[in-house]
């Protein structure tokens, strides 16, 4: 060996191991600021709690016979806790699984008689789309005394910078072993490589991390869930598990990584279950909260597989590079480079598309613009190392043609740590509330012979005002107007609500959204001919703003 590539491979052999031992630890505070320094995501919770008996900071006169929490929609009573504090922060009456009927938008609770003093309800329940909330608050029987409140803390949100580590390590690793699995199957058929890149105890290790982040997750977030749940399920309550779409999302993942560990199958078994693996997280995060779930989900699976083939490939580089410590026009040739960059190419080209796609049917970008917030910084700053990823690639490339060598591995690694933060910050965007686009509504119904043109400024959750206007008749103004909203499939009515005569044929009225989706409207005018007219649509509502 001549002296000049001696001294190449002792330089490069302690660079790498130099590198070894920073990466992890830079990548770890990387995660550990983000965690401090960003505020945590708060879930998509849609279950509110609008109506209290007794009612918040209430002094009643006597010890009330009950308790009643009202909620924006139908909550499994199954599912719900309740627990009452006195003033010494001591439990009064506790209420887990307070039964009643399987669903329902009021939890009803009888009391005990209460000494006087001031009391602390806590209580917590499961949404409809999954998500445990909870919450609590004061009220005093006959005179306020101190304590209570403070002396109780919520534990709502705690577990979700741990859930995003989690998630995040198992996403890498799923990523990468998808990733470089097919790259090398690919490099295989192309005579490149005849061996595996990586040896089999390192594979044993990572798929040993793998199942058990994966456990790990499961962990966290049944953590988070109310107490009882899964006795409950076996006691017979099996169609709760549909209101978990993560807790099926990980089980499934857990399954399949399972299948991984048997020997000696056909090649398109682990090619099928790395696919399936890969793709797995884009039906999680926020796309069932969306209009079309079904369609915004095949964004996120070109997403994911673009994401695994790009960072698979670099991670495919860097390992042989560290194997063979040598860079040669033998071992990486100008056909090697164009099959490499070929690759690249077409999966960074991918996961912009798909990104941009993806960001247009959660959001849209001029609502990211407007509304700006955690979720559109993070968003922009993966932009940003995309970009940087890309320009690094450019002049890696550039080099690697003009001199016949790939001679850029410092370079190379610093990519693949981007890779890895990009991956982070994904994560962390799939756990937070982001800005919601502000749609109005606005259509000419008709019935029969008469129509009402009706706009709804914006179509978010909450209290929004409708305006209705009818055509300009003599003596055929309706005496009354009517709204009423329904949401069958979440077994919700509201109204009717009497609309307001502003002008002549204008006629306003103010409708609660209390929660996002779909929502059935019928409009109502009764003229004075005892004649009533109807007039039906859909709308769909978004959550409230940027949570």
């Amino acid at each position: 060996m001549f002296p000049e590539q001696k001294r190449l491979l002792d330089k490069e052999g302690t660079l790498i191991k130099k590198t070894k031992k920073v990466l992890p630890i830079l990548f770890t505070l990387f995660i550990g600021f983000s965690l401090i320094f960003i505020q945590a995501p708060k879930a998509e919770a849609h279950s509110t709690l609008i109506e209290t008996t007794p009612e918040k900071m209430e002094v009643t006169d006597t010890s009330p016979k009950f308790l009643e929490l009202r909620f924006n929609e139908p909550i499994e009573q199954d599912l719900a806790d309740i627990t009452i504090y006195d003033w010494n922060a001591k439990p009064v009456i506790s209420k887990q699984s307070v039964g009643g009927e399987k669903r329902s938008k009021v939890l009803h609770i009888n009391l005990p008689n209460l000494k006087q003093g001031t009391y602390t309800v806590q209580w917590s329940v499961v949404s409809l789309d999954g998500h445990p909330v909870s919450g609590s608050y004061m009220f005093a029987v006959g005179k306020e005394t101190k304590g209570g409140a403070e002396s109780i803390k919520s534990k709502d949100g705690s577990s979700v910078p741990l859930l995003v580590a989690t998630r995040t390590i198992v996403e890498i690793l799923l990523l990468i072993g998808g990733g470089l699995y097919w790259f090398h199957l690919l490099a295989k058929r192309k005579k490149f490589v005849e061996q595996d890149i990586l040896p089999k105890k390192v594979k044993l290790i990572s798929s040993l991390i793998l199942l058990l982040g994966t456990a790990l997750e499961m962990l966290i977030y049944t953590l988070s869930l109310p107490d009882g749940l899964f006795q409950t399920i076996i006691d017979g309550r099996w169609d709760l598990l549909l209101h978990f779409p993560f807790i099926v999302m990980v089980a499934v993942q857990l399954l399949l990584i399972i299948l991984l560990f048997i020997p000696e199958m056909v090649e398109a078994w682990y090619l099928a279950i790395w696919f399936l693996l890969v793709i797995i997280p884009a039906f999680g995060g926020h796309v069932w909260g969306m209009e079309h779930p079904y369609i915004a989900v095949v964004p996120r699976i070109i997403h994911q597989l673009s994401i695994a083939l790009w960072v698979g490939a670099l991670s495919y580089l860097v390992i042989y590079l560290i194997r063979n410590k040598l860079f040669s026009r033998e071992k990486l040739s100008s056909t090697f480079r164009s099959f490499f960059v070929k690759n690249v190419l077409t999966a960074s080209i991918m996961v912009i598309i798909s990104g941009i796609i993806m960001v247009i049917l959660q959001t849209g970008w001029s609502t990211v613009i407007a509304e700006w917030g955690n979720w559109s910084t993070i968003l922009f700053v993966k932009i940003f190392l995309v970009i940087l990823m890309l320009l690094f690639a450019l002049y890696q490339t550039l080099k690697w043609k003009k001199i016949g060598q790939f001679s850029t591995p410092r370079i190379l690694r610093i990519e693949w740590l981007i890779a890895l933060v990009i991956i982070f910050l994904g994560v962390w965007l799939s756990q937070s509330a982001y800005p919601i686009p502000s749609k109005s509504y606005n259509s000419v119904l008709s019935s029969g012979q008469e129509k009402v043109q009706v706009k709804i400024a914006k179509l978010q959750a909450g209290d929004q005002k409708m305006t209705l206007t009818f055509p300009a008749s003599e003596n055929h103004a309706p005496d009354r107007v009517q709204v009423s909203m329904e949401m069958p499939k979440h077994g919700m009515k509201s109204g009717p609500f009497i609309a307001t005569l502003k002008k002549d044929g204008v006629y306003q009225v103010e409708l609660p959204f209390t929660m996002s989706g779909t929502w059935d409207m019928t409009i109502q005018a009764e003229y004075s001919e005892m004649e009533i007219k109807e007039w039906k649509d859909q709308v769909f509502v978004n959550l409230s703003g940027n949570e």
